[in-house]
């Protein structure tokens, strides 16, 4: 196995044997010898441990490491999430003010029209049978009568589908608000 005197001599070069070590018995050199085996396979079974802790330490910082990156990842979706919120938000919000405005700006005609209205139930067109002697008047008053009927149904649908509209953005702007919290 080894040269027991290589051995000894080398490590009276290198000063780590006393010189009174050659002094000894052959067998008390032995006795030392086998200390020193002995010390050495402690040393590297502590260095075999130190070794296994270290891997392991290096297993549990990459485990770590691509954990964070995933969280950092994570975070990034989520602010990218908040952003886009934010931004369908403010659109809601945007549309949701133009259709107030518009309606406002409308206000004068929707009154028009309620007037209108209430004009013509407080004053229906002559019918032929009550007053058979105006029937220009009453033909007049049909055909008036055929021309704004539609027009104001017409109307009355626009209306009704942008107030409808308008609910379903404030709804919309309500639950993306809420899908923040």
């Amino acid at each position: 196995m080894f040269n027991v005197n290589r051995l000894l001599i080398l490590a009276l070069c290198l000063g780590l044997v006393p010189g009174g070590l050659f002094a000894a018995t052959p067998e008390e050199t032995e006795a030392n010898l086998t200390s020193l085996r002995e010390t050495l396979a402690k040393s590297n079974a502590k260095v075999s441990e130190i070794t296994a802790a270290l891997a392991e330490a290096l297993k549990a910082q990459a485990d770590l490491s691509t954990k964070l990156v995933g969280v950092g990842q994570n975070i990034q979706d989520q602010k990218a999430a908040i952003a886009g919120a934010d931004v369908k938000i403010a659109s809601l919000q945007s549309r949701s003010l133009q259709m107030q405005s518009d309606l406002s700006a409308r206000q004068n005609e929707l009154s028009a029209l309620l007037s209108g209205l209430m004009h013509l139930q407080a004053n229906p067109p002559p019918a032929i049978v009550v007053a058979p002697s105006d029937a220009l008047s009453a033909v007049r008053g049909a055909m008036v009568f055929n021309e704004v009927v539609p027009e104001v149904e017409a109307r009355r649908q626009d209306l009704k589908a942008k107030l409808d509209e308008l609910q379903a953005l404030r709804e919309a702007t309500t639950n993306e608000k809420q899908k923040q919290q």
